[in-house]
């Protein structure tokens, strides 16, 4: 890390250690006037100035920039740079995503502030492009199935794949279809 001495000092041996340091951490060292002066007590703030070319994926901070998520391009790289990580070829991967997987890598807060902690939701909202099942995620979104026509919409999409052409051939189809 460009040889410099807090990065020894705190052991960091990548710019990716830089990830978990804090307020606490810089002030502790000497570096409380700096960070307040120049920096607005934004330990995140300093590294972007200082390490401009770096790639930083800035939900892997422990505290982000104040209304971070509310640029619908910062909540696009997030689920782009997720779907890479979690090695996603293609859209229909995404129904295997868990709201486990989104916390864990730095997506709670958007998560829950942005879609109401539906997976089904976030996926939609970031890639309207694609023609989304509900049904196929491992939740629905809330009060999905209170709606009959979406009761009837996935009916008539399992009797397509059952065989059930017809009104009538439901009655054939058996619990081990």
């Amino acid at each position: 890390v460009r040889g410099d001495s807090l990065a020894k000092k705190l052991n960091f041996s990548s710019l990716d250690d830089w990830y978990q340091i804090t307020q606490t951490d810089l002030r502790s060292l000497g570096g409380s006037g700096l960070l307040k002066s120049v920096y607005s007590f934004s330990p995140l703030k300093a590294l972007l100035t200082i390490y401009p070319e770096h790639d930083w994926k800035l939900w892997k901070f422990k505290k982000l920039l104040n209304n971070f998520w509310e640029e619908e391009f910062q909540r696009r790289s997030f689920f782009d740079w997720l779907g890479q990580e979690l090695g996603y070829p293609s859209y229909t991967s995404w129904y295997r995503v868990s709201g486990s997987d989104i916390k864990s890598r730095g997506g709670s807060g958007l998560l829950s502030r942005y879609y109401n902690n539906s997976v089904y939701n976030a996926v939609k909202s970031t890639y309207p492009e694609y023609p989304w099942i509900p049904w196929q995620f491992n939740y629905a979104p809330h009060n999905f199935w209170s709606d009959s026509e979406n009761q009837r919409s996935f009916l008539l999409e399992l009797g397509k794949e059952l065989g059930a052409l017809e009104y009538m051939d439901f009655y054939r189809l058996t619990i081990y279809d």
